[in-house]
């Protein structure tokens, strides 16, 4: 069991500490400190924001495309266009 990888989600989607820290207290009843919750759902919020940066990073067409569903106007920048990087969208 100890050599068993569970593939989570890829480099950028994989769970934060913070996940791991509530499904202790939730899970295996490990004591916790009042405002526990409010802590790890601030450091969670943290965490998927820095990943959404490296997401849009890593697949800007898609980010511009979901922008642009939402009503904004976006403009390429002037040159190259980055394509996805598609490496990083694959592994895990």
């Amino acid at each position: 069991m100890d050599e068993l990888h569970f593939p989570l989600g890829g480099a950028r989607f994989r769970p934060a500490l913070e996940d791991v820290l509530q499904m202790l207290v939730e899970e295996f009843g490990v004591d916790a400190v009042d405002g526990w919750r409010k802590h790890l759902a601030q450091g969670r919020e943290r965490w998927r924001r820095i990943q959404t940066r490296a997401v849009v990073r890593d697949a800007p067409d898609e980010a511009v495309a979901t922008l642009r569903a939402l009503g904004y106007l976006v403009t390429e920048p002037e040159g190259e266009v980055l394509d996805a990087n598609i490496k990083r969208l694959q592994s895990i």
